[in-house]
């Protein structure tokens, strides 16, 4: 009899389309409802970068009350392995947020 190894989920270099999620938060525990929100951007810094990030349109990933958007990693966006930073930016009638920066680990390839 085999075994099933599980596969954790990883980001590499060179994929393509992988969806990428910020979350805004009222609190720790509490997500902030960005339904009315008319602009909406998610920025990804790469190690290559010198400090210059890319900014991509996002959508709602449900109708926005949930606090998250998203977008699918483009081609060549991840072309080198490393530490990537991403976050999100949002623009409603009562003012403008950004989401916290979170980092995420792109994969070599053999």
């Amino acid at each position: 009899m085999g075994y099933i190894l599980p596969v954790e989920f990883y980001i590499h270099v060179g994929d393509v389309g992988t969806r990428m999620r910020v979350q805004f938060m009222r609190s720790a525990t509490r997500e902030r409802d960005i339904s009315d929100a008319t602009v909406m951007k998610i920025a990804v810094r790469t190690p290559d970068c010198d400090g210059v990030s890319k900014e991509h349109d996002a959508r709602f990933v449900t109708d926005g009350h949930d606090g998250m958007i998203e977008y699918d990693l483009e081609e060549g966006e991840c072309a080198v392995a490393g530490e990537y930073q991403i976050q999100g930016y949002i623009e409603t009638p009562s003012g403008k947020w950004h989401s916290q920066t979170r980092s995420f680990t792109v994969k070599g390839n053999l």
